[in-house]
């Protein structure tokens, strides 16, 4: 099948261009460019709005599990860190973070424990609601996806 591109113009206070592109009957990626992207809406709510609910509900997560589940089984370490493992930073960011580990599920020696990171950055605005152990820098980053994360996120 053929991948195409359609580009519309979505009504919002400073018109935003949205491309969409389609591969047969399927959207394949919707991109927004403009000043205001953060305005496009579902008729619901923006983008702007669905980033604030996503920033908030992590902190909420990351809250539940550094005060009340982590000092019960310490199989996750909430950390926090506005340095990259690489010493690179985004500047009004900050990277919010789970480190799980999960305990391998035989008796054979040689099975490793699973080990991953969920991670956000959020704005720096939330850094003093995050009190969470302050690390110099995050860690490595594995090379997960956004896919990867909604399946860690099961995970927990």
């Amino acid at each position: 099948m053929k991948i195409y591109e359609r580009t519309y113009t979505v009504l919002t206070p400073n018109e935003t261009v949205v491309s969409k592109v389609i591969d047969g009957p399927k959207t394949v990626a919707l991109t927004f460019q403009g000043d205001n992207t953060l305005e496009v809406t579902d008729s619901h709510h923006t983008m702007e709005e669905l980033y604030e609910h996503r920033h908030r509900l992590f902190l909420a997560l990351v809250k539940i599990y550094d005060n009340y589940m982590t000092p019960m089984d310490c199989r996750i370490k909430c950390w926090k860190s506005d340095i990259h493992d690489d010493g690179s930073k985004y500047e009004g960011w900050f990277i919010l973070g789970m480190t799980v580990t999960q305990p391998r599920m035989t008796f054979d020696p040689n099975e490793k424990d699973i080990i991953f990171d969920i991670s956000y950055h959020l704005p720096m605005k939330y850094w003093h609601i995050a009190n969470v152990r302050e690390l110099a820098k995050a860690p490595p980053y594995d090379g997960y996806t956004s896919k990867n994360i909604l399946e860690r996120l099961m995970r927990l």
